[in-house]
């Protein structure tokens, strides 16, 4: 089976796992990560053995996909870049910063026949959990997505739609 090409969009405190992950990976091959921190780029891509670039576009025409780790604000344009070139995009989770962008990434996606996926790598990490076991033992009811401080999670059929295309 030949190597899915792989890139990372943002080497920061999550993204470093990323490039990580996909480099350990079988059936991966991290090509290059992308970081408008140079040094940190660098630094990143000399762990791994891959390029390091400070403009996410020089990576595009080398991978079959990517993983954009950027801050929220960002997502919605990076990734539609991305899907446009015909590129796979995992985005980390929040998906994007409205419903709207988040859509129009959907019909991206959909448009260009490539595989939308939005991370949820830290929905059930032993630190996004307490709130909700906390809530658990106290009630003995079953844990609730909505138990923790911020906005309710979307409905599991929304999600679902936003995450596999």
């Amino acid at each position: 089976m030949k190597a899915i090409r792989v890139g990372v969009i943002g080497v920061g405190s999550l993204g470093q796992h990323h490039a990580r992950v996909f480099a350990e990976l079988a059936g991966a091959r991290l090509v290059g990560v992308a970081d408008v921190d140079r040094a940190r780029a660098a630094v990143i891509a000399g762990r791994h053995g891959c390029r390091a670039v400070t403009d996410y576009h020089e990576l595009l025409t080398d991978v079959d996909a990517v993983s954009v780790v950027t801050p929220t604000l960002l997502h919605h344009a990076i990734a539609r870049t991305c899907l446009a070139a015909g590129l796979h995009v995992l985005v980390e989770k929040p998906m994007t910063a409205t419903v709207e962008e988040a859509r129009d990434l959907v019909a991206a996606a959909s448009d260009r026949g490539v595989t939308l996926q939005v991370g949820h790598i830290e929905r059930t990490s032993s630190g996004s959990m307490r709130p909700f076991a906390r809530r658990r033992v106290r009630s003995r009811s079953p844990p609730s997505l909505n138990a923790g401080a911020g906005p309710p999670s979307p409905p599991a059929g929304r999600m679902w739609t936003w995450c596999w295309i």
